[in-house]
């Protein structure tokens, strides 16, 4: 039972493993941001650079379509598909952002998208989710499944275009998360890099129609090349937020603006600059080999009697090309205090039975430091542990009496050595199963028998011995 508990466990560990959003340490970011969440992320490592309220309830507006868009191309195959434009736009009024879509109108998936993500279309992230979802409810259900596989814990979404909704909230930490997964996506990415784009005729439309970004940062007059893009939102109550990735010098950033509550919304920009300036400057990554981090030792149930080591097995932390990533001081105050970094084996509580095969990954461990998590890394059993009653020592045996059996009869030997050995095995086994099956048939009948005669005696005898309480 023990083994089957430990089995179902690992996927859940393994999964928390890609998931789970490590802490670099918050940095010492000397310069002043207004809004009312801001998170700063190495998008390589997922490590926390700097954090402001990041795990609190915010209201995402249109930064929302980035899951909208993520989860269209995780199901879409075919871009070049049309889709058919519905009742869905209707609840728009004309003071929403739209791309001007109309009852009927066949546009295909890859233009409802960059009208989605560049100039905001609330019409095409509508049509989008109805095309994929069947509803718009149906598309949300699809999205806080998603939002659950990143690990968007503190995320819930109601609609695919980000209007307000007092149930459509999220978190910077967790938006974060969304941007870090959009940034492996190849197709995605090319869409919110994208600073202006030619929608093709459709059959309400004869003409085409050039869209534009709202992400300044894209505009090639803005004189800064390091963003690659991701989207900008605003609403009322969600006031000003923007989520953006950016490289430079081989680094890759993401930060999270939620609750720019400036005039014009402009502190989102500003802020977000400064903060990803200073991630280039100081971000800085280290080996998690660098940390020298100690073995661990479990003791495994069920092993074989001869095993050597008694069921003792060290699992060594699978750190492989892995890097952690924060600020130079961070990283140097870490690896001086590698002694103090908490290693959590989950693997310690379950257990591990036999048998356990040398390379297998047979748990995680979680790697904090002052309360934040640096890394999650498999553990991985440094040698073969086998069951007790295995069949391979079975085969062992086997294969040794055979070859002994081959060597008598290749020595030429006129005394059958080999069938001696055959016979002592034999007879061995017989009296192994003969007291192993036979003694407790026999004790039970001798029970048996001793209890019939207790209860004779019990019968004959007319007195009682008092034994106590």
């Amino acid at each position: 039972m023990k083994r089957i508990f430990c089995f179902l466990l690992l996927p859940a560990l393994l999964l928390c493993a890609l998931l789970a959003l490590p802490c670099g340490a918050s940095a010492a970011f000397d310069g002043e941001i207004t809004s009312d969440c801001a998170v700063l992320v190495d998008a390589k490592t997922g490590s926390v650079l700097y954090s402001k309220n990041g795990d609190q309830a915010a209201f995402p507006a249109s930064t929302t379509k980035l899951m909208t868009a993520l989860v269209v191309l995780e199901r879409v195959s075919d871009l070049e598909a049309t889709a058919t434009v519905g009742s869905e736009i209707w609840r728009f009024s004309e003071n929403n952002t739209l791309i001007g879509l109309v009852d009927h109108e066949e546009v295909r998936i890859i233009d409802l998208l960059y009208g989605a993500m560049l100039p905001s279309g609330n019409d095409a992230a509508a049509t989008l989710a109805c095309y994929v979802g069947g509803s718009i409810e149906g598309f949300a259900d699809l999205m806080n499944q998603k939002a659950s596989e990143l690990g968007m814990d503190n995320t819930h979404f109601v609609n695919p275009h980000g209007l307000n909704d007092d149930a459509h909230v999220t978190t910077a930490e967790d938006m974060a998360k969304l941007a870090v997964a959009c940034t492996q996506n190849e197709q995605l990415m090319e869409i919110v890099g994208t600073y202006q784009y030619v929608m093709p005729p459709t059959n309400k439309r004869s003409n085409e129609k050039t869209i534009t970004s709202t992400n300044r940062f894209l505009n090639p007059e803005s004189g800064w090349s390091a963003v690659t893009g991701m989207k900008t939102g605003s609403t009322t109550p969600a006031g000003g937020c923007l989520v953006t990735s950016a490289e430079q010098d081989g680094k890759s950033l993401v930060c999270v603006i939620l609750g720019d509550r400036s005039d014009g919304y402009e502190a989102r920009w500003t802020e977000t600059r400064e903060l990803l300036e200073y991630g280039f400057e100081n971000l800085s990554t280290m080996a998690l080999s660098a940390l020298d981090l100690p073995a661990i030792e479990v003791q495994v149930a069920g092993f074989t009697r001869n095993d050597a080591e008694a069921g003792k097995l060290v699992l060594k932390p699978e750190f492989g090309d892995r890097t952690i990533s924060g600020t130079t001081e961070f990283l140097t105050e870490l690896k001086a205090h590698a002694s103090e970094i908490v290693v959590n084996t989950p693997v310690l509580e379950t257990g591990l039975d036999a048998p356990i095969e040398e390379g297998a990954v047979v748990g995680t461990a979680t790697l904090t430091y002052n309360g934040q998590t640096i890394a999650v890394v498999n553990l991985v059993a440094t040698r073969n542990v086998q069951a007790a009653g295995d069949a391979s020592n079975t085969e062992q045996t086997a294969g040794l009496i055979t070859a002994m059996a081959a060597g008598g009869e290749e020595g030429g030997g006129s005394f059958p050595w080999a069938a001696v050995l055959v016979a002592a095995v034999l007879v061995a086994a017989a009296a192994f199963f003969f007291l192993r099956f036979r003694r407790p048939h026999r004790s039970a009948a001798a029970a048996a028998a001793n209890r019939q005669r207790s209860e004779h005696q019990r019968k004959k005898n007319t007195y009682y011995v008092y034994r106590g309480k």
